[in-house]
C-alpha cells in the first residue's frame, strides 16, 4: 500500500470516528402507563370521564359496557391518566 493510500484511509477512519462521537445518544423511552385507558375505568368505577393528555374516555358509553375512547393523535405526549368527571 502506498503512503498516499495509507494517509487517505487514516483520514477516512478519523472522520468516521469523529462523526460517531458527535452523534447524540438515544434518549430512553418513557415508561408506559401501568394502567391502560380502558383499564383505568374498570379500576375506578366512580370516574365517568378520564384522560391522559392524548385520549379522552367516557365510562360505559358503548353497548358492550366498555368505555368509549377517542383516537390518540400522532404528535402527542402521553401523560398520567387522570379522572376529569366523577359520579
Amino acid at each position: 500500500m502506498s503512503l498516499r493510500a495509507a494517509c487517505f484511509i487514516a483520514t477516512l477512519l478519523g472522520a468516521i470516528g469523529a462523526a460517531r462521537a458527535d452523534a447524540p445518544n438515544a434518549a430512553p423511552l418513557p415508561k408506559p402507563n401501568s394502567v391502560s385507558m380502558e383499564g383505568y375505568g374498570a379500576q375506578n368505577p366512580s370516574c365517568l370521564e378520564w384522560r391522559n393528555g392524548c385520549q379522552v374516555c367516557a365510562a360505559a358509553a358503548t353497548a358492550g359496557g366498555r368505555p368509549a375512547c377517542s383516537t390518540q393523535g400522532l404528535a402527542c405526549t402521553v401523560g398520567p391518566v387522570v379522572c376529569t368527571r366523577r359520579k
